[in-house]
């Protein structure tokens, strides 16, 4: 048999076994969107059964999440409080707790992410200086907090809050805020959570099964919940040591009863 001839034999037998694979993975990947369309329409029917409303459009599909694992960085903290009160001193005073002064005042860091400060500093532009922050040490302003920031530029006083977000996820209940009284910055509170220093992957319960396991929550405490108005991935600070702060992925399930974060990988719920 010729060269040529055994040559086209292989390449005619390579195209027919990759147009098999492609016609099983099309199979495949039918079947998967086939089983989540009737798990979607199961969980409505369900969420209807038991009274509460809820538009399964707000269901995120693909979501990709792992546990984070924050190391502390004097570095950062060290920069912050420069950008808040200038150049300053700092000292330990034991327990994991940084404190940086000088005559503008104060900003108290701890080991589990917690920052306190009091100062009194003249901001001209409030809105400005609050979207420098956030947006260089990683925080996300939304359209609350950006409402925030005009309505502190008009009054001169007021609070402006944004949360971390790490790979494209907000880390929930751990606002960063700054506190401004007559065109002064007068405080700043709440959580300072530096550079993401390792992902671990994870298996991620999907949107469904947090669903499900919210309304299993919901009807073993009582809760009055009748609406579903939100749905996100994102993180809650787990306990800490003085080495490493732990961020966990959970589903943010937004209630006309509050804020309820399901575990990704217990399905355990806190309430925000």
């Amino acid at each position: 048999m010729k060269t040529s001839r055994l040559k086209s034999i292989v390449i005619a037998i390579l195209l027919l076994v990759n147009i098999f694979l492609f016609v099983l993975l099309l199979g495949r990947q039918n079947q998967q969107r086939a089983a989540y369309e009737r798990s979607v329409e199961q969980l409505s029917i369900l969420l209807s059964d038991n009274g509460i409303d809820f538009d399964t459009a707000l269901l995120p599909r693909d979501v990709s999440i792992s546990t984070v694992e924050l190391s502390r960085s004097n570095d950062e903290e060290s920069a912050f409080a420069e950008k808040l009160l200038g150049k300053a001193v700092s000292r330990s005073v034991g327990g994991g707790i940084y404190i940086y002064e000088n005559d503008a005042g104060s900003c108290q860091f701890r080991s589990n992410g917690t920052l306190e400060g009091a100062l009194s500093r003249h901001v001209s532009n409030p809105t400005a200086f609050c979207e420098d922050i956030f947006r260089n040490w990683g925080y996300h302003m939304d359209d609350e907090a950006y409402a925030q920031a005009l309505a502190v530029n008009d009054s001169g006083s007021g609070t402006i809050s944004a949360l971390r977000e790490i790979d494209g996820h907000l880390v929930f209940a751990a606002p960063l805020s700054l506190t401004f009284e007559n065109s002064a910055l007068v405080s700043v509170s709440g959580s300072f959570l530096p550079e993401a220093a390792s992902l671990k992957g994870a298996e991620c319960m999907d949107a469904v099964s947090a669903v499900v396991h919210f309304l299993d929550y919901r009807n073993a405490t009582g809760l009055v919940c009748t609406e579903i108005t939100r749905l996100s991935c994102g993180y809650l600070l787990q306990d800490s040591s003085s080495v490493s702060t732990r961020l966990v992925p959970v589903w943010c399930i937004a209630t006309d009863a509050g804020n309820y974060y399901v575990n990704c990988a217990t399905g355990s719920i806190t309430r925000g």
